[in-house]
């Protein structure tokens, strides 16, 4: 069986690895040159912790762990609105592991890389596809034909794009901005090793957050911030977002080398009435993206790809395998897109009347009640992985 993988993210670094666990060995193609180290930690909850620990990679990914002991949330001017002990959250959510996005790409790459052919500076320009199988040809004009091809190569998929047009790309009022730093050696106002620092200002959100080894940070905002100051560059921008803060954001800002470092786009929602056609399968954000508000977009995006496989594997024929893939996620992913809209919308809300609700909920709600508001907005149960084949 030979397969081609589009993309070399989380989704389609998980896809080789599953199935090279099962002796197959996927060609994967990556349009950039060479993986960037960009992006913020993200937490791995159930879904993406059932797959790791299939593949073998836990422990790996519990050793590269960041642990954030508490979040602090603030004022602009550092005065503090409510202090949370991070670790009862990840208890209470069952277990869940802090992580650099570029640590877990990386951890799922050196499994995979002396093993399976990966091609940089390489995409798709175009396909067909019959009964049998699927001819590819690669934008340098050599054609290749494969069993299957899946689709893992985000938001902005170019495998979408091919198989069904760009109609489906749905993007919100709101842009983010992520980056990762090494961990500046000047000292940073008011931020500790293993917390985040976050604040709620009117029409944006900031977290900033270190580790022994890096300083990361995370911005959600009104889109029209962006689009006001449209002719500076991403670094010059997060200055004058956070002008008015003076907790040290700024300081961490200006430690920015290039702002290329700064990863920036628009919050997107991809809904598709179907998830393949033929033997193409879109697979991860390319298929479902819910915005990063939810928290779950990379376990979702794992779990898939395991489940995927593992369908593969044990039907008689793809199309069975196809559809039982996108009927055993499909109804959690529609559930996790309608909450991180309200999730990004509430982060970067600029109504004077939310932002008071946002500051007495983080000053004066009793814990049960805070925890009740925040679970309605962002907490999102993990799927069920106890039947999976």
């Amino acid at each position: 069986m030979k397969i081609l993988i589009s993309g070399s993210g989380i989704a389609g670094l998980t896809l080789a690895n599953c199935l090279l666990s099962y002796g197959y060995q996927p060609v994967v193609i990556e349009k950039a040159s060479s993986f960037r180290s960009i992006g913020s930690v993200i937490s791995l909850r159930g879904d993406a912790l059932f797959v790791l620990s299939k593949l073998g990679l836990l422990e790996q990914v519990k050793k590269c762990g960041v642990v954030i002991e508490t979040r602090r949330f603030v004022q602009a001017d550092g005065s503090e609105l409510r202090n949370i002990d991070f670790r009862k959250f990840h208890i209470q959510q069952g277990g869940s592991i802090g992580i650099h996005r570029f640590s877990l790409h990386n951890i799922l790459y050196e499994a995979i890389k002396n093993q399976i052919d990966v091609r940089f500076n390489t995409t798709i320009q175009f396909l067909t596809q019959n009964e049998e199988s699927v001819r590819v040809c690669f934008q340098d004009g050599k054609e290749e034909s494969f069993d299957y091809v899946f689709g893992a190569d985000g938001i902005h998929s170019q495998t979408r794009n091919l198989l069904m047009g760009n109609q489906f790309e749905e993007q919100l009022d709101v842009g983010f901005s992520v980056f990762t730093i090494p961990k500046p050696e000047i000292f940073i106002k008011n931020l500790d090793t293993n917390q985040t620092l976050e604040s709620l200002m009117p029409g944006y959100y900031v977290q900033c957050g270190m580790d022994a080894d890096f300083a990361w940070g995370m911005f959600i905002y009104k889109q029209k911030y962006r689009e006001q100051l449209k002719d500076v560059n991403n670094k010059e921008f997060l200055l004058a977002l956070c002008k008015d803060i003076t907790w040290g954001v700024r300081d961490i800002i200006e430690q920015i080398d290039h702002p290329s470092t700064i990863f920036q786009d628009t919050m997107t929602l991809i809904k598709l009435s179907k998830w393949s056609e033929g033997r193409i399968v879109l697979v991860g954000d390319a298929a479902h993206a819910m915005t990063f508000m939810s928290g779950t977009g990379g376990g979702k995006s794992m779990l898939g790809a395991y489940h995927l496989v593992e369908e593969l594997m044990n039907c008689s024929t793809h199309h069975e395998a196809f559809q039982n893939y996108e009927s055993y996620l499909k109804q959690a992913v529609q559930k996790t897109q309608k909450k991180s809209i309200k999730a990004a919308h509430f982060s970067s809300s600029d109504n004077q009347i939310m932002v008071y609700f946002k500051k007495a909920l983080l000053k004066y709600f009793p814990p049960f009640l805070m925890n009740a508001v925040l679970k309605n907005l962002f907490i999102v149960k993990p799927q069920n992985t106890k039947n999976t084949l």
